[in-house]
C-alpha cells in the first residue's frame, strides 16, 4: 500500500462514496471535544480512522486520486509530469497553485494541465496583484503594524521611539496555537481567507482597489505563529485548520462570514464538508 504523506485531506473526485468519506472524515476531525473527552485515546481513534479511510482509497485502483505530488526535492509534479508516477515519497496537494505557493517549484519546461471539475478558470494568481501591508492614513504604520498594535494585551515597543513606525516586541495570544508571543519576529499577518484561496473562489474577477481592500482589511487579519502560518499556507477549512481545538469553531465561523462578506463562492465539494463542520459546532 502507497503512504501519501499529506499535510492534510486530499479532495477525492468523481466518485459519491469518496466525498462522503471525505467529508466524514473532516466533520470528525473538527468535532468540538468535552471536558471528559480522553485526548490521547481521541487523538489515537482519530488516526486510526483517517488512516482507514486512506487505506481504503490508496488500495483501491479504481479509485484513482490525481494529487499534485511535491516530491522531497520541492519539485510539485501533477499528471503532467513524467516524473509523477516514478514519485513516491512526497507531500500531497490539490493543485498546482497550492502546492508553488507552499514553497513549492514547478518542474522544468512545465506547461500546465487542462482544467479539472470544470471548476472556475480566472487569470493566474499573481500576489503581488494583491497590494498589502499598505499605509492609507500616512502615519508611517503600515497594515502589519497596525494589526500587532491593535491585537496585542500591552503596550507595544517600536524599534524607534520617535518615529513609532515598526512594532518589535508585546504581547499577543496566538489563536492558532494557544500560545503567547512577545517578539513580533515570531509571528505572521494571516489573512483568514488566504489571498490565494480568495483569488480561485471569485476574486480573480475583482479590480485592483477590491483586492487592495480585501488584502488590508482588519477583519481578516491575525497575528499568528509564523510557523503555522505558513504551514496552513492557501488552504480552506476543509484542507486546514488550527492544531488549537478550542479556537476551530469559531476560526470556521470566521473564515465563512469573510467570505460571505466579500460574496465569496466555495466549491460544491467543500460546501458539503463545511456544511457538516458547520453542524457539529452548532453554527
Amino acid at each position: 500500500m502507497r503512504v501519501v504523506h499529506a499535510p492534510y485531506r486530499v479532495h477525492f473526485r468523481h466518485f459519491s462514496l469518496l466525498g462522503t468519506l471525505h467529508e466524514t472524515a473532516a466533520c470528525y476531525d473538527t468535532l468540538p471535544t468535552s471536558p471528559r473527552y480522553n485526548h490521547q485515546q481521541g487523538h489515537t481513534m482519530r488516526t486510526s480512522f483517517v488512516t482507514l479511510l486512506f487505506s481504503v482509497f490508496l488500495s483501491t485502483s479504481a479509485f484513482a486520486v490525481d494529487v499534485v505530488k511535491k516530491s522531497s526535492s520541492g519539485i510539485c509534479h501533477d499528471t503532467s509530469s513524467s516524473w509523477y508516477e516514478k514519485t513516491k515519497n512526497f507531500t500531497a496537494y490539490a493543485t498546482m497553485e497550492a502546492c508553488i505557493d507552499s514553497g513549492g517549484r514547478a518542474p522544468r519546461n512545465y506547461t500546465g494541465t487542462k482544467p479539472k471539475d470544470n471548476l472556475p478558470q480566472g487569470e493566474r494568481y499573481d500576489r503581488d496583484a494583491w497590494e498589502h501591508w499598505v499605509d492609507d492614513d500616512n502615519d508611517c504604520q503600515n497594515t502589519r503594524a497596525e494589526v500587532l498594535i491593535a491585537h496585542s494585551t500591552t503596550p507595544v515597543l517600536y524599534n524607534n521611539i520617535i518615529k513609532r513606525c515598526y512594532v518589535t516586541r508585546g504581547k499577543w495570544y496566538g489563536v492558532y496555537s494557544g500560545k503567547f508571543y512577545y517578539d513580533d519576529d515570531d509571528l505572521d499577518i494571516d489573512h483568514i481567507v488566504p489571498l490565494a484561496y480568495a483569488h480561485a473562489h471569485g476574486g480573480d474577477k475583482w479590480s485592483a482597489a477590491q483586492k487592495r481592500a480585501f488584502a488590508n482589511d482588519m477583519d481578516n487579519l491575525l497575528p499568528v505563529s509564523a510557523s503555522l502560518n505558513r504551514q496552513k499556507s492557501a488552504k480552506g477549512p476543509t484542507d486546514w485548520m488550527p492544531p488549537y481545538q478550542p479556537y476551530r469553531c469559531e476560526y470556521l465561523g470566521e473564515f465563512d462570514g469573510i467570505m460571505k462578506k466579500y460574496s465569496l463562492e466555495y466549491f460544491p465539494h467543500e460546501l458539503r464538508v463545511i456544511n457538516k463542520m458547520k453542524s457539529a459546532c452548532n453554527m
